[in-house]
């Protein structure tokens, strides 16, 4: 007796399928340009992974490192193992270490300042990537509203994505004024979010 495992046109139709998300996946990635940002919150704070269009990969990552290799894992390919870039600011030689048994890290600095088509700067706790709209990455958890939303009205970002608020910062927030073009994501524990750029 001669058992067919599946019809032929089971077969047809997944071929078919394969070849439609395959020529799917390259199209919207030639649109996109590849350029992603992945951003993580670990509760208190944000780590962030560029996937650039050459494919070159920036890590920001936090003080957990179960927390970075997990956004790593979201925001970068199965089979990438090369990070080209590394802010290793208030990361301890441990850390680092553990981080280089698992990848290949090309460069390592404590400051983040590139013009590469976008440009990416770090300035204490807050990141900014401009490209053709402006967007701020708050780090580290919010502990002053007020400044946070002095800050926002300075360089008035089109998207502002922050870690966590405690109920305290969230209330205060809600009775101060932010502007409706200001498009805020705030990520909670365990949250994360991909934005192209």
């Amino acid at each position: 007796m001669d058992y067919q495992i599946a019809s032929k046109k089971l077969i047809a139709a997944f071929v078919l399928f394969s070849v439609i998300m395959s020529v799917t996946a390259f199209v919207y990635s030639s649109l996109f340009n590849g350029q992603t940002v992945t951003v993580c919150s670990s509760g208190q704070r944000l780590a962030v992974v560029f996937h650039l269009a050459n494919d070159a990969t920036i890590l920001i990552p936090t003080s957990s490192l179960k927390n970075t290799l997990d956004c790593l894992r979201k925001g970068m390919s199965f089979y990438d193992r090369d990070l080209e870039l590394v802010v290793t600011a208030g990361m301890s030689e441990d850390y680092m270490l553990n981080l280089r048994s698992r990848y290949t890290i090309k460069q390592e600095t404590d400051r983040l300042r590139l013009n590469t088509g976008l440009q990416i700067i770090t300035n204490g706790n807050v990141l900014t990537v401009k490209t053709n709209k402006l967007q701020a990455f708050f780090l580290k958890e919010i502990t002053d509203p007020y400044t946070f939303v002095e800050y926002l009205r300075q360089i008035n970002p089109e998207i502002v994505v922050v870690p966590q608020f405690t109920e305290v910062i969230s209330k205060l927030l809600s009775d101060i004024f932010i502007s409706d073009v200001i498009r805020s994501i705030e990520l909670k524990e365990g949250n994360f979010i991909t934005l192209h750029l």
